[in-house]
């Protein structure tokens, strides 16, 4: 894998554990960053690359204003940014969503829940399995936002908490330095982390 890459589903993940568990002190090549850059239209000189520091004890929200907005109407646009990358799936590299609609294909009278269930199936499963879903996707969901957030390093203290929630986010940081602190990921968001430090 080239990169630590840590995504968040509409449901409870832990996303810290994951990371520092198997991750802990590798370090990615820039080009990797260059790349996540690259995939929302960006090069590393357009980017900010701020110092994120949340102290012991206390939850900070992702900061969002000097966050670049972007939007698309395409659902295959918000995959590559967002979502699961359908060569992970097929690899195994990476599990998709076991979320399906009932039928394969939409009818006019499409249920929400099933127009729901065919965008996470989507997003974060191999896409072709629900393919005759994008343009229904697309008429409900569209357009597609998220903001792109970069930092040099971000730091979390003891008992500390990073919260991703609302608009979905790509998060880019050159480092994550874990000292007892955490991320609570509450909305579709794609992390790309160069190097993660788990301190304790």
């Amino acid at each position: 894998m080239a990169h630590v890459d840590a995504r968040s589903l509409p449901f409870s993940r832990d996303v810290s554990r994951v990371m520092t568990e198997f991750l802990d002190g590798e370090v990615r090549p820039k080009n990797t960053l260059d790349a996540a850059l690259a995939r929302v239209g960006l090069a590393r000189e357009e980017a900010a690359w701020p110092d994120l520091f949340a102290p012991a004890g206390t939850t900070l929200a992702l900061p969002r204003e000097s966050a670049l907005s972007i939007s698309t109407e395409s659902a295959a646009m918000y995959k590559r940014w967002i979502g699961l990358a359908d060569d992970e799936i097929e690899s195994g590299a990476r599990l998709g969503v076991s979320a399906r609609p009932r039928t394969a294909t939409p009818s006019a009278d499409a249920e929400r829940e099933d127009i729901e269930n065919a965008a996470l199936a989507y997003l974060w499963g191999p896409s072709k399995d629900v393919a005759a879903w994008r343009e229904t996707i697309e008429r409900t969901f569209a357009p597609f936002s998220a903001h792109v957030v970069t930092f040099g390093t971000i730091h979390l203290g003891e008992g500390a908490s990073l919260v991703i929630d609302n608009t979905p986010a790509i998060v880019i940081a050159e480092r994550l330095v874990l000292d007892g602190g955490s991320l609570t990921i509450s909305t579709p968001s794609h992390l790309t982390i160069g190097e993660v430090i788990k301190r304790r």
